[in-house]
């Protein structure tokens, strides 16, 4: 029951992750609306250009994808999701960071 409810969740977490990405580099349209606004993906604290959206786009999917592969039990798949993952977590704490002392 537990391991469906995270797939689910991992799977919904992917997609959004995934027209994230489509709305920052295929279709600006989908940036502009309503469920992808300016900051949705990015945050109050992070400017909202392309190359942040497409990291936050990639944080959501990696993590999505993660938990939706390891609660399916593909463990090998999803440890590689988890680094992609880990990595984009970094890289958003330092650019946050940077944002945030004013450099």
């Amino acid at each position: 029951m537990f391991a469906n409810i995270l797939i689910a969740a991992g799977v919904m977490m992917a997609v959004y992750g995934f027209f994230g990405l489509v709305g920052a580099w295929l279709v600006p349209s989908i940036g502009r609306s309503r469920l992808y606004g300016p900051r949705m993906l990015t945050g109050p604290r992070m400017k909202a250009s392309r190359g942040n959206t497409t990291l936050m786009s990639l944080f959501a999917l990696s993590l999505g994808c993660y938990f939706a592969l390891s609660a399916a039990g593909y463990f090998a798949v999803s440890y590689a999701f988890f680094s992609v993952f880990l990595v984009c977590a970094i890289t958003a704490m330092v650019i946050r960071y940077r944002h945030g002392s004013g450099a």
